[in-house]
């Protein structure tokens, strides 16, 4: 029980984030932090330690979270339905004068994650927000590492083609 109440307070933020940005609904990401805590609680004796804990533990939160957009079954953009129309990202340097346009981009990029597959959006939360490698990510996803960037360059260009299709 002593392992678990610390792997709760070092994990309980992380699980929650990560459920949020695949689900993008504080409702539903309470519920799947919970059910992944719950899922760490009755496996605990099971982890042999083969892999990280931190791994470990965003294997069953990412299967949690996967489980529950199968279920709900909600809308997401094929890859084959955006094509690539040139467009680069701007500086992401902040100036003052751009303060609330960035705010307002971050939003609206918010609402086009949950336009991603749910494994591109799983991959782009746990690179980009999570500060995760690609050898990582393979290890939560069991996919190649080399799959996790292509992954990860696709995710992005469809971003890419899903903001530039909005603002036109």
């Amino acid at each position: 029980m002593q392992d678990f109440n610390w792997i709760y307070d070092e994990y309980a933020d992380a699980v929650y984030n990560h459920c949020w940005r695949m689900l993008n609904n504080a409702q539903d990401a309470e519920e799947a932090a919970q059910d992944t805590f719950l899922n760490i609680y009755r496996n605990l004796e099971n982890y042999r330690g083969d892999s990280k804990l931190s791994t470990w533990i965003y294997r069953i939160t990412a299967n949690v979270c996967l489980s529950r957009l199968r279920k709900k079954k909600l809308p997401s953009d094929s890859l084959d339905d955006v094509q690539d129309q040139g467009v680069q990202f701007a500086d992401d340097t902040p100036q003052p004068d751009r303060i609330m346009e960035e705010s307002e981009l971050r939003e609206q990029l918010g609402r086009l994650m949950q336009k991603l597959a749910p494994q591109y959006r799983q991959v782009v939360t746990f690179f980009y927000f999570q500060g995760l490698s690609y050898d990582e990510i393979a290890d939560i996803t069991g996919v190649p590492s080399g799959t996790i960037g292509s992954a990860i360059h696709r995710a992005k260009t469809q971003l890419k083609n899903l903001l530039v299709k909005e603002m036109a």
